[in-house]
C-alpha cells in the first residue's frame, strides 16, 4: 500500500516499529533549528550531523553505522544566462526510513514522487536503500541539464569570438568561468622516497623551492589558470598541510 500526506510535526513522521514498509520524510527548506533538533531526537541522529544540515557542506557520504548521511548539490531547471546556484540536499538513510532535506522547494524529486504514486518500476517493492538511490539518481540527472545549458553558452561565445571578438565577449567568458567554477584534485599522499633523507620527516610537496614550498607553487599556478577550489588528497603526514593552511586557503584557492 502507499500513503502520501503532509505532516505538521516530526513526531507524525516517525515510522511505526512494527510497520514493514518504508517511510520517506521530505522537508522543503533547511528547516528551523527546532525542527532539525527534533529529527535528531526522534531518529537518534548524531548532533554533528544535525549541524551539517543547517550549514553549507560540500558533497560527501558518512557512515554512522546505524544510518548513512549523504550531502549533494542539486540544481534547479536552468535557462540560458541564469546563475548556477546549487541547493544543498541532505539525505539520511536508515533501516526503514529516508529523510531528505532541501535548502528550498524545487522539483528535483518530482520524478520519484510520480513513480511512487503510479507504482512505476520497482521503487514501491524495494527497501529504503533503493529509495535513497532513486533520490541521488534524480539529483545527478539534473547535472545533465546544467551541462547542456553551459555547453550551449560556450558554443555561442566561441562563435562570437570568431566572428566579432571584443571586450564584451571576453567579459561574458570570464563570467561563465566564475559561474561554473573550476576545481582540481591535488595528490600529495606520497612518501617521496627518492628524495630521502629530505623527506624522512617532511612531505615532498612541503619542501621549499626558493622562498615558498612546492605545494604553494602548484596551488598558485592552478589559481593563475582559473582554478577556484582544490581537493587535496593527503597521506604522509597530513597534519603538515592542515597546520600550514589553517584558513583552508592558499594563493586564493580554497582547499578541501
Amino acid at each position: 500500500s502507499f500513503e502520501e500526506r503532509p505532516a505538521r510535526t516530526v513526531d507524525e513522521c516517525a515510522p511505526h516499529p512494527d510497520s514493514p514498509g518504508v517511510t520517506w520524510i521530505h522537508i522543503d527548506g533547511a528547516g528551523s533549528p527546532e525542527v532539525v533538533a527534533r529529527i535528531g531526537e526522534v531518529f537518534n541522529v548524531h548532533a554533528l550531523l544535525l549541524e551539517d544540515i543547517l550549514t553549507v557542506e560540500r558533497p560527501k557520504l558518512e557512515d554512522f553505522e546505524e544510518y548513512l548521511y549523504i550531502v549533494l548539490n542539486a540544481f534547479p531547471d536552468l535557462r540560458p544566462r541564469e546563475e548556477i546556484e546549487p541547493d544543498q540536499v541532505s539525505i539520511i538513510l536508515g533501516p526503514s526510513y529516508v529523510i531528505s532535506i532541501q535548502d528550498r522547494p524545487s522539483p528535483v524529486f518530482d520524478s520519484v514522487r510520480l513513480r511512487l504514486r503510479n507504482a512505476r518500476g520497482r521503487i514501491r517493492r524495494m527497501g529504503a536503500d533503493y529509495l535513497a538511490y532513486s533520490l541521488v539518481d534524480a539529483v545527478v540527472d539534473g547535472y545533465f541539464t546544467v551541462a547542456e545549458v553551459v555547453g550551449d553558452e560556450i558554443e555561442q561565445i566561441e562563435t562570437e569570438l570568431m566572428e566579432s571578438p571584443g571586450p564584451d565577449v571576453m567579459r561574458r567568458l570570464q563570467h561563465l568561468r566564475r559561474k561554473i567554477g573550476v576545481r582540481a584534485v591535488v595528490l600529495v599522499g606520497g612518501f617521496g622516497t627518492r628524495l630521502r633523507p629530505l623527506t624522512l620527516d617532511t612531505p615532498k610537496q612541503m619542501l621549499p623551492v626558493g622562498p615558498v614550498t612546492m605545494f604553494e607553487r602548484v596551488i598558485a599556478r592552478l589559481g593563475a589558470c582559473g582554478v577556484d577550489e582544490a581537493v587535496v588528497s593527503l597521506g604522509f603526514q597530513p597534519d603538515r598541510f592542515v597546520d600550514a593552511f589553517p584558513s583552508g586557503e592558499c594563493a586564493g584557492v580554497r582547499l578541501h
